[in-house]
């Protein structure tokens, strides 16, 4: 498919393109089974999603757990000692912004929980 003038020699930003997510990490027993792959999943989003929580191998359902009963963001943040590393509050911000508790872990069940 040719480019037009305004487009040629342009690429895509890595991070506007769509990937599989594995949402139990293949690191605890997950799958390549179509049950356990969020499709569709922007790359941008895929890559800061593991870059805040595939280290500790946390599932979604965990994720929402401690939101919801180890005093949420901040103590999330805390607790991974993530203040000194800059990167993983940026990342939490792009993924979640300034939602509230309750809103960030609706996301969690619509975006990731399906």
């Amino acid at each position: 498919m040719a480019r037009n003038k305004k487009t040629k020699g342009k690429k895509k930003n890595r991070d506007e393109y769509s990937s599989k997510h594995h949402l139990t990490p293949k690191s605890r027993g997950g799958s390549n089974d179509e049950k356990n792959i969020k499709e569709n999943c922007l790359w941008g989003i895929h890559k800061t999603w593991n870059k805040l929580f595939n280290d500790i191998d946390l599932r979604p359902a965990e994720i929402i757990l401690i939101v919801q009963h180890l005093g949420g963001k901040e103590s999330f943040i805390k607790a991974r000692n993530y203040e000194k590393r800059p990167e993983f509050k940026q990342a939490w911000e792009k993924l979640f912004g300034n939602k509230s508790d309750e809103e960030v872990i609706e996301l969690i069940k619509k975006e990731w929980m399906g």
